[in-house]
């Protein structure tokens, strides 16, 4: 008979606060990555080192019994992969959600049609990218965790807050440039019907760079007509069709060219701060959130 290995000891936070001197308190506060709190340098990687030599595992699922929380946020983002250049400004928005979400102390998951089917565990909020009106309901019918519609309108008062780009003022700035009335945009074309009137609203005339009939589209434009790109992409097919547009609207950080720059970052920072507040259920009256730039 094989003779079985004594079975090792669990640590727990009471038994590294004791070795090390400290609080427990302070303890959890280093293992669970608290930036809030003043501790040395020098303490941190003591606690840190001892948690490791004695095998200590945090317990994410403990964790969210005792608090409520899970620390993560659920992205969904039907839409993503409709085009290379929406795919590319998704891409640019996970990376600034995620550093976002990171500094304030949430991680990010990747949500799949599934969410519009069942409900979504392990998540204190879900974030809607460009869904259409029924997707966004029926996430919020099946999930019972504050919901943001990013990138969409749904207009509904009922919601905390649905958050896009201000179309109106990046077609202001177009129109400063350009010096001129009519402006026609070349844009990936979201799937938010709503938020598709929004884009409308601004512009004279947009155009999907997938419709079929693009080029007739742009070239029976008025000779007075300025045109404006949304993405890079874009631009370059304005220029094949001997278009030079008056503005490139750029959802990023740099620019090879003079743009019209709306910043990943500062949209995150707004939509992760918006989160905080309805996570603590301290939500403003004003739900329509038009990010500046």
């Amino acid at each position: 008979m094989k003779e079985q290995k004594a079975k090792r000891p669990s640590i727990r936070m009471v038994d590294i606060a004791k070795a090390c001197g400290v609080s427990a308190a302070t303890v959890s506060y280093v293992l669970n990555n608290r930036q809030d709190q003043r501790i040395s340098e020098a303490l941190r990687q003591k606690i840190l080192h001892y948690a490791n030599l004695t095998g200590y595992v945090s317990s994410p699922a403990a964790r969210a019994l005792s608090t409520g929380r899970h620390n993560a946020v659920g992205v969904y983002a039907p839409g993503a992969w409709a085009s290379p250049g929406r795919a590319a400004r998704t891409l640019l928005l996970y990376e600034a959600l995620a550093a976002a979400l990171e500094e304030a102390g949430f991680s990010l998951i990747h949500l799949t049609d599934a969410c519009v089917r069942q409900r979504s565990v392990h998540v204190d909020a879900i974030l809607a990218v460009d869904p259409t009106k029924a997707e966004f309901s029926s996430i919020g019918r099946l999930n019972y965790c504050p919901l943001l519609c990013v990138d969409g309108a749904v207009d509904d008062p009922a919601i905390f807050y649905q958050i896009y780009d201000d179309f109106a003022a990046i077609a202001r700035r177009a129109r400063e440039r350009a010096r001129s009335g009519r402006l026609f945009l070349l844009y990936d074309a979201y799937r938010n019907e709503r938020i598709l009137g929004r884009v409308t609203e601004a512009f004279d005339a947009v155009c999907d760079s997938r419709e079929e009939s693009l080029s007739s589209h742009v070239l029976c434009q008025p000779s007075t007509t300025a045109f404006v790109a949304l993405g890079y992409e874009n631009a370059q097919t304005l220029r094949r069709l001997g278009k030079t547009p008056v503005t490139v609207v750029c959802e990023g950080e740099d620019a090879p060219e003079p743009c019209v720059i709306l910043p990943q970052s500062k949209k995150a920072a707004l939509i992760v701060r918006l989160l905080q507040d309805i996570i603590q259920r301290e939500s403003g009256e004003e739900h329509d959130i038009r990010v500046p730039y």
